[in-house]
């Protein structure tokens, strides 16, 4: 059964939309559309976790053990940092 004690949501944060770089289909966008996708944005997700009563951790390395269960938010500079990250989830 869903509850919030058995979901972990993984936020990497670029402060942009280049998330778009890697979903299936975009690369069929023109470039002047990607762009709008990729406006710069600031978004607080310790307050979105907090106003939910939900756990947040706010990873500043690879090393950190993530939490088990809730919202963590990882600030990224490039995709080389993304991949570290995505496989630190894999294993």
């Amino acid at each position: 059964e869903p509850s919030l004690n058995n979901f972990t949501v993984l936020i990497l944060n670029n402060s942009g939309g280049f998330i778009f770089d890697i979903v299936k289909g975009t690369e069929k966008l023109s470039e002047g559309a990607l762009q709008k996708m990729r406006t710069k944005r600031k978004n607080n997700f310790q307050s979105l976790a907090n106003s939910a009563s939900i756990p947040y951790q706010r990873m500043k390395s690879d090393t950190e053990k993530p939490i088990t269960f809730g919202l963590i938010e990882i600030s990224l500079d490039s995709k080389l940092e993304k991949d570290k990250y995505v496989q630190l989830f894999k294993d």
